[in-house]
Formats: C-alpha cells, structure tokens, sequence
C-alpha cells in the first residue's frame, strides 16, 4: 500500500475494505511527499539565498520567464523593472560585456549550446555588480530547443578577492609600489612599443646610501617609515605625466617599482632626449635633499642613481637593469649622491670586479695571500721592536695586488672576516717562529677591520690563534680604527678590555682621521696612537 509503482485487481465485493485502506495509505504517502518536498524547496531557496544564486526559467514555445527573488535581489530591481524578453535583460548589463551576454543567450536558443559566463552588471545607484551566469538547454522529443534553464550569482566578492591577490602578487607590501616582477612586464611592453614607435625610453636604478646606518641605529620599523616616505616622495617629483600604480588597472606611461630593500627602480618612455632623464633623476636627489622627521628623529639620507638608456645601453629588459644597476654602483664607489649614465667603460671595470671577485673566492683555499712586515724601529737603539703585518695578493696571473685593489671588494662581499683570521693566524705563527729561531722578542701588530671586530667570537678567534702557535699575548698587538670605537662606544669598550685581560697590547690606526679627541680616549684600554700619515707628511 501506497507504492504508486503497485498495481492491484480488486473485487469490489470483497476488497471494497481493502481498497479504501489502499486509498488512505497514498492519501498519507501524498501527504508526506508534498511536505518533504516543500521542505527540500525552502532549503533549496534558502541553500541560494545565502549562496547569492538565483534561478530562472524560460520556456521558448509559450515565452513565458519565470525569475525566483534571489534574481531580482542580484539584478538589484523589482520584478516589474525588469523586461520578460530575456532571462539576463542587456539593459541592465555593463556595456563592455553586453555583446558577450548577447552572444552566449543567443547561443543557447537558436544552436543549443549551454553557457557559463562572467559579466558586469549596472545597478539602479550606478555601481558595479559581477555577476556569473549558468544556462543549459532541454530539448522536446525531436531535438528541438523548447526551454532554458540556469543560474545568475552574484560573484563580486570573489572578483575583489581576485584583484586583491592579483594586486599583492605585483605590489610591494610595503610601499604598495609595483613590485620587480611587476616593472620587468612594465619594461618589456614599453620596449615593445619603442621598437615600433623608433622612440626611447630608460630605466632609473636608485639605491638609498647608507640606509643600513638607518636600520641599525633606530630599528627596523623607523627604516620602513623612511621607505614609505621615500616612495611619496619620487613619486611627487617625477614629471608630469610618470605615473607610479597603485591599482593593476591603472594606465600609465613611466612607472616607480620597488626592488627590495632600499632599491627602487624608475622606466620613464617616450624621452625626446637622454637629458630627459637626467633632469628626472636630479629633480629625485634634490626631493631627497631635505630631512625627514619620523618619529621624533630627524633623518638625512641621499640616493645614488644609475641610468641605462634604450635602445644605446640595451634591448631588453635584463641588460638595461643590469647596466643601470652598474652606473649606480659607480655612483656608490664614486662618492655617492649623485648620478650616472651608464657607459661601456663601467662594464669592463664591473666585468673586471666580477672576475676579481671570483678570484678573490679562490686566493684563500689556494694559499695565495702572503704577509710583508714593515718594521717598528726604536730611536734610541735602532733596533726592531716590532713589526706591522701587511698582507698581499700573489696573483696566479697579476702578479703582486696590493690591499688598495682588493681589501675594499673584501669587505663589500663579506670576506674580510675569514681574511682577518688567515692574517692573524699567520701573523702569530710568525712571530712565534721569529722568536724561536732567536731573533728575540719581537711584537707583530694586525690591523682588524670592523667586520672582524664586530664578529661575536672574536675572544675565541684571538685565543685560537695564541694558543695555536704558542705566541705570548704581549707580543700580539691588534690595531682598530676610531670608526669602529665610535660606532657603539660600549660594545667595544667591553672587547677592548677583555682582550686587553688577556695581555694582548692595542692601538689606534690613523689616528686623527676620524671624530674622537684624546680626552674621550681615555675610556679605552689602549697602549699606543699611530697618528695618520697627513699629519706628518710634511
């Protein structure tokens, strides 16, 4: 009973009883099934409600539209402001995407085909919907089109979602300029159009000078101030008509970028002239040229820029970046603030300081330093008391390299540090040897640069090399410079000391090139002042 699929002979006679029973038990099979499907309706209506979907149906042979309220709510109007020609109306679509609807409705009712489609619409107050829409297709018995069915959501929470991946993919988090990816694209098209349009363009490499001094002495979080500031900055001063994007959308023809760190990047196109861009790289230094004031700290910071101009300095987007970024280093190692063209001269110097550098990697492990000693002669006596280790390079092919050509590349690529602990290593074997071979007691002083000073286990290094070549710490003198006392005056007063409770002897090297005065020095634990040779040149 109540299973519509049964079918049943009854004698109505007999089973009149029976029959009724049958009755009653669709009557109750109706029931619940017209319940559970009211129930499974509003949990559908519901379900669409709260996922943004609408539903409708058309049927081609009677033309009746039908709309559920999801639809009109999306549409953003009342059921009798929307016209029943077409279940998406192009009226209220945005008119870039009218002609893409049109083409899918069209599709569906005359060649079958179901859709699925993004498009804009136009709401009463002007704004912007995106809104998805699905149709699909049912045919009569012959194969006829006779009705569409489908969808419309509104999906504009899942497009600002989009573009705010897409914005984050090609900004800098920081400063929200465009970010390297981003301006090599940026690049790259605006080569393409200068190939077609004979024209030229350059890209600007700007590098903040001494913003590590920034980072190190007032935090992190002041440093990134400063960047932010920076970027308004460029921004404000380039010219008319040079856009920095904020928005992907945004059209532009020149564009800032950050490149990371303190790096930023400058495309400017369609320059009449390469002076075009030497007045947007001066109109730079000089927006740079005042203070900043952040935090209650007044800040002074400079940019070195290099520039590479297209199509002279390069044809894509790699080597006009690399030829900018070698003028700004030539910038840097000329004396900073300033700018630069490119030319091929820096090319060969910056190919000849690559191959240096390489070279430099090897001179360790291949044993090629070597130690000159200059020796410390007493007046009275005219005896040696001493001796300064000076290193050198015995270049496989270059022969002799003096500490001038290749301490400063060193320190630049964080070698120094091993290289100060071969020098002294060496410079203490030595001295032991000297001593044992009966030449007496004789002092060897080592110039320790600011890296190696600065290193954590510089006590451990020291007591290494001592021990190692069972050098006495009185004959062990180590030479620091008034910069590295006077970059954190604490911190080094409390190195001075323990090394000086070991025994060994320190000194001042070029004493009177820097800022201190021989009443500060006297906080330090030192024996000696090796006044610098400017003073008594003459």
């Amino acid at each position: 009973a109540g299973d519509f699929g049964d079918e049943k002979s009854i004698h109505t006679g007999r089973d009149i009883g029976g029959l009724l029973a049958s009755l009653a038990a669709m009557r109750s099979s109706l029931r619940t099934a017209f319940r559970d499907l009211a129930t499974n309706e509003f949990r559908l209506a519901n379900a669409q409600r709260i996922a943004g979907i609408g539903d409708w149906e058309r049927d081609l042979v009677s033309g009746s539209l039908t709309r559920s309220e999801v639809v009109y709510r999306i549409f953003g109007r009342d059921p009798g402001e929307l016209p029943a020609t077409s279940a998406i109306p192009l009226e209220i679509v945005h008119p870039e995407d009218k002609q893409l609807v049109d083409e899918f409705i069209n599709a569906a009712q005359h060649r079958g085909e179901g859709f699925n489609v993004d498009f804009r619409i136009i709401l009463p107050d002007g704004s912007t919907r995106y809104v998805h829409g699905q149709g699909e297709v049912l045919r009569d018995p012959e194969g006829r089109v006779i009705r569409l069915a489908g969808t419309v959501q509104d999906i504009s929470a899942r497009k600002l979602a989009e573009k705010q991946i897409e914005y984050l993919a090609l900004h800098d988090g920081l400063t929200g300029l465009p970010n390297p990816r981003f301006f090599r694209d940026e690049v790259a098209k605006a080569i393409s159009e200068a190939v077609r349009f004979e024209t030229m363009l350059a890209t600007l490499f700007l590098d903040l000078d001494r913003f590590k001094n920034v980072n190190d002495s007032l935090g992190h979080g002041i440093g990134d101030l400063l960047l932010k500031q920076v970027a308004e900055r460029v921004t404000h001063c380039l010219r008319k008509g040079d856009a920095v994007s904020r928005e992907p959308e945004a059209s532009r023809e020149n564009v800032l970028a950050r490149q990371g760190g303190d790096e930023f990047t400058v495309l400017l196109t369609t320059l009449r002239h390469t002076e075009d861009a030497a007045r947007v790289a001066q109109r730079i230094l000089d927006a740079l040229a005042s203070p900043f004031r952040i935090e209650g700290h007044e800040i002074f910071t400079s940019a070195s820029i290099g520039i590479a101009v297209f199509p002279d300095d390069g044809r894509d987007v790699e080597t006009l970046l690399k030829n900018a970024d070698t003028a700004m280093y030539t910038v840097k190692e000329e004396g900073r603030k300033n700018y630069k063209f490119f030319t091929e001269a820096m090319n060969k110097a910056a190919s000849a300081k690559l191959a240096l550098e390489s070279d430099l990697h090897n001179a360790l492990r291949q044993n090629e330093f070597i130690l000159h000693y200059q020796p410390q002669i007493e007046v009275a006596s005219r005896k040696i008391v001493g001796v300064e280790a000076l290193i050198r390079w015995r270049h496989p092919r270059r022969g002799l390299v003096p500490p001038l050509e290749f301490i400063p590349l060193a320190e630049e690529r964080g070698l120094i540090v091993a290289i100060g602990e071969w020098v002294l290593r060496s410079a203490c074997e030595q001295a032991s040897a000297w001593q044992r071979a009966g030449l007496g007691k004789i002092t060897v002083a080592v110039n320790m640069a600011s890296p190696s000073f600065r290193q954590l286990d510089l006590m451990t290094v020291v007591a290494d090399a001592l021990e190692k070549s069972s050098l006495d710490p009185g004959l062990l003198e180590l030479e620091v410079t008034e910069s590295i006392m006077m970059r954190d005056v604490e911190t080094v007063l409390t190195t001075l000391k323990k090394l000086k409770g070991i025994g060994i002897h320190l000194s001042i090297d070029d004493f009177g090139t820097g800022y201190s005065s021989l009443s500060y020095l006297q906080r330090f634990p030192l024996d000696a002042l090796k006044i610098d040779r400017s003073f008594v040149g003459n």
